[in-house]
């Protein structure tokens, strides 16, 4: 008996080893799925902020375009008609959350409907934009349509205006803010539209007082738009010192939780009406947060 009694306890501690072993991937297992129902938790959480705070910022937008927006004057080396509205990061319970508001000025770049009824001023564009915009069946009524088009590009820097990209993208240099009438008119604002863009109009409309605007815009000064030309017919390029349409994206980050919206503003009776709005970016996307 006293021979055989180590026997069984070293048996006793192999079967609790065994179950010990046989429970730590079970153990492991619980505490993975413990530890991703916490961050689930925690990103849902943090989502429904990012798109709270994405919706709130409408009032800062709605008081800036009534205040600030006709006020707007970009220096003559502006290659993209932009304007930084509202930038701020804080805290809350410990959680880092930003939120940047930019404005692109949609009567400063070309009209969709325009560029693919010929006007002269689509060759400023570059070519790939030109060969989207054919390839279309009808004008945009939106940013999204090219979306739907996209083939080599991976993601939407491309097509939505970013801070972040190096080069303007499709949506900086042209608007889908309204549909074309029998004439493709193309409505530029003199004190916001890109030089190049602004002195090939002037030209094609027969005007002059490039110099003079562009000095005034050096200084931050605004100007008004030169005098139409005696004896011109229905004006295909219409110049004003202001504009009634502008774009704007928000970018919001909570956490690890990232959302960016496109957002079309129209001046409707003497107030600003949100006419259109757009996911760009969600991250990480509610259907895999479910």
């Amino acid at each position: 008996m006293t021979r055989n009694a180590p026997t069984r306890r070293g048996v006793a501690l192999l079967l609790v080893l065994a179950l010990v072993a046989g429970a730590l991937p079970i153990i492991a297992l619980a505490a993975s799925r413990a530890s991703a129902a916490a961050q689930l938790d925690r990103s849902r959480a943090q989502g429904v902020i990012a798109d709270d705070l994405a919706w709130a910022a409408s009032t800062p937008i709605a008081h800036w375009l009534r205040r600030d927006a006709a006020l707007v004057v970009l220096p003559p080396d502006a290659q993209q008609p932009m304007v930084r509205v509202l930038e701020d990061a804080f805290e809350i319970d410990g959680t880092p959350i930003s939120i940047a508001v930019t404005a692109w000025d949609l009567h400063a770049m070309l009209p969709a409907g325009a560029v693919r009824m010929g006007t002269p001023l689509r060759l400023l564009l570059p070519q790939d934009v030109r060969e989207r915009l054919d390839a279309l069946d009808e004008d945009p009524d939106g940013l999204d349509v090219f979306d739907a088009h996209r083939d080599h590009r991976p993601d939407a820097r491309w097509i939505y205006p970013s801070l972040a990209a190096g080069e303007p993208s499709l949506g900086a240099l042209v608007s889908t803010a309204e549909r074309m009438a029998a004439q493709p008119t193309v409505r530029l604002n003199v004190n916001t539209t890109p030089a190049p863009l602004l002195a090939r109009a002037l030209r094609l409309a027969g005007r002059g007082g490039y110099e003079p605007i562009m000095q005034r815009r050096a200084q931050g000064q605004r100007s008004g738009p030169p005098p139409m030309p005696e004896g011109d017919g229905l004006p295909r390029i219409l110049l004003s010192a202001s504009s009634s349409s502008w774009g704007v994206r928000i970018d919001v980050r909570v956490g690890s939780v990232r959302r960016s919206w496109w957002t079309v503003w129209t001046r409707v009776s003497g107030d600003w009406m949100l006419q259109r709005r757009t996911p760009i970016l969600w991250e990480p996307h509610p259907e895999f947060a479910r």
